[in-house]
């Protein structure tokens, strides 16, 4: 699947997923919250690496490849919205 920002996503699971995300390069993609989405390799582990804002947070290995960089996209949009439910149900407070 081709991404196409600015313009919408054919896929809807990727419709909510891409939201918040600004494409600075080829290989690099930032969020509002502060996490990045880059394309980087070390030896023999090229991949899409999902950081996210908090350093306790383990940083996530993609394939390298278009599939892979939407799992990424998919993956920090599941991660919001389980922590967006874990705060609602605990009152308020931060979840994590």
């Amino acid at each position: 699947m081709k991404r196409n920002f600015g313009r919408p996503i054919v896929t809807p699971h990727l419709m909510d997923a891409v939201e918040g995300w600004t494409k600075v390069s080829e290989h690099l993609y930032v969020h509002a919250s502060g996490a990045r989405l880059e394309r980087r390799g070390f030896p023999e582990q090229h991949g899409w690496y999902l950081q996210f804002p908090r350093q306790c947070e383990t940083t996530r290995r993609f394939a390298p490849d278009a599939d892979g960089c939407d799992q990424a996209f998919v993956a920090f949009a599941g991660k919001r919205a389980v922590a967006a439910y874990l705060s609602r149900i605990m009152g308020g407070k931060q979840a994590g």
